[in-house]
C-alpha cells in the first residue's frame, strides 16, 4: 500500500532549492513553485519568458523541464517516489507533484530526516 504525505514546510524548501539549481536561459529561472500540502506545483512563469530570444517558449519549458527533473531527484534523494502528473490541465499548472513513500525505492527504504536550512 502506498502512502502519502503532505509536503512539510522544510521539505518543500529544500526541494524548492534543489530544483531553482537547474539551468535556465540567462539565468531567467522561468518557474515558479506552488505548495499546496499533499502536492508541490510547478508553474511556468510568463512574466519571466525572453521573448526575443525565445519567441516560441521552448527554452523556458526545457528549463521548466529540468527543474521537475531537479526535483524528483531530490524527492528521490529523501527517500520518497515522485508521483509527477504533467499538463494535468489547462486550469491547473504545468506539473503537479505528490510523494508518497517508496517501498521499492533501492538502497533507501526508511525516508532520510530533512533539516531545515540556515
Amino acid at each position: 500500500m502506498t502512502a502519502f504525505h503532505a509536503f512539510p514546510d522544510h521539505a518543500a524548501r529544500y526541494l524548492v532549492r534543489s530544483a531553482i539549481t537547474a539551468p535556465s536561459p540567462y539565468n531567467t529561472q522561468p518557474w515558479r513553485f506552488v505548495n499546496h500540502g499533499d502536492e508541490l506545483q510547478l508553474h511556468a512563469d510568463p512574466s519571466r519568458h525572453l521573448a526575443v530570444a525565445d519567441p516560441n517558449g521552448r527554452e523556458m519549458l526545457i528549463s521548466c523541464g529540468a527543474a521537475l527533473f531537479s526535483l524528483r531527484l531530490a524527492v528521490r534523494h529523501l527517500g520518497f517516489l515522485p508521483l509527477v502528473h504533467t499538463f494535468p490541465d489547462s486550469a491547473r499548472p504545468w506539473a503537479a507533484m505528490t510523494w508518497a513513500e517508496s517501498v521499492s525505492c533501492p538502497g533507501r527504504t526508511v525516508p532520510r530526516p530533512v533539516r531545515p536550512g540556515p
